[in-house]
């Protein structure tokens, strides 16, 4: 076997080290190795050591040399061949080689009809970004004619009403005018008994008081037209 990789030296030397105990040291028994702090491990020794201050890139490292986290809470790390006193065993541990990009053994074809699904599913998500896109403005656009239409709505309301109060009074004082005319031409003396027969033309409460005087007579007594004491004669 070849020398064992610089960083697997570094990281031997290093765990070995008792000025660095209160960072990194042996565990159980030198099978496995933990960090204590991992901030104060990045300030301090990454740069010594591997001229970084990249905590996930160390992490990386020792992922391609196969070792492993131990326990979910602290960062404790193993390896089989790494052990305290071994260091003739470093050259047992191999860099993982580099997946290609077919890692999961999928056959080429799949993964070319895989890679065309996806730009497909892009593709498709990208039209129907614009489409939505398209509908929220005809939406919007659509909304603002809407309140238009109601503003106008209101707008020729409102004109209509001041136009029928506008015919209103010009109905009145045409009734006016009439009535004061029809009272000129019938004469004074038998005024209101000519105009009452134009009840059209007469004022709003008096035409009510004419009405209601007519309705308020007494009812005509229809037996009256006959004989009181008229008899029926039966012939033999």
């Amino acid at each position: 076997m070849g020398s064992p990789p610089p960083f697997l030296n570094k990281l031997f030397a290093l765990v070995n080290d008792s000025y660095w105990n209160e960072l990194i040291r042996w565990e159980n028994n030198g099978q496995t190795f933990i960090i204590i702090d991992p901030i104060e491990f990045s300030k301090k020794i990454l740069p010594a050591y591997f001229k970084h201050k990249n905590f996930s890139s160390f992490l990386r490292q020792l992922n391609k040399y196969g070792f492993s986290k131990l326990s979910p809470d602290e960062w404790i790390f193993g390896h089989k061949e790494f052990k305290y006193g071994k260091q003739e065993q470093l050259s047992g541990i191999i860099r993982k080689k580099k997946f290609k990009t077919n890692h999961l053994n999928f056959p080429d074809e799949n993964i070319e009809h895989l890679n065309k699904k996806i730009e497909a599913d892009i593709e498709f998500l990208k039209r129907s970004r614009q489409s939505f896109s398209k509908n929220f403005i005809d939406i919007y656009s659509r909304q603002e004619q809407f309140l238009i239409q109601q503003q106008n709505i209101e707008l020729n309301q409102k004109k209509l009403e001041s136009e029928v109060k506008i015919l209103e009074n010009e109905v009145c004082q045409l009734k006016g005018f009439i009535f004061g005319y029809l009272s000129k031409v019938i004469g004074k003396g038998d005024e209101k008994s000519k105009i009452s027969e134009f009840p059209f033309f007469l004022p709003d409460e008096q035409r009510a008081s004419e009405s209601f005087s007519k309705t308020t007579e007494p009812p005509l007594d229809c037996y009256e037209k006959f004989p009181k004491e008229e008899k029926i004669v039966f012939f033999n």
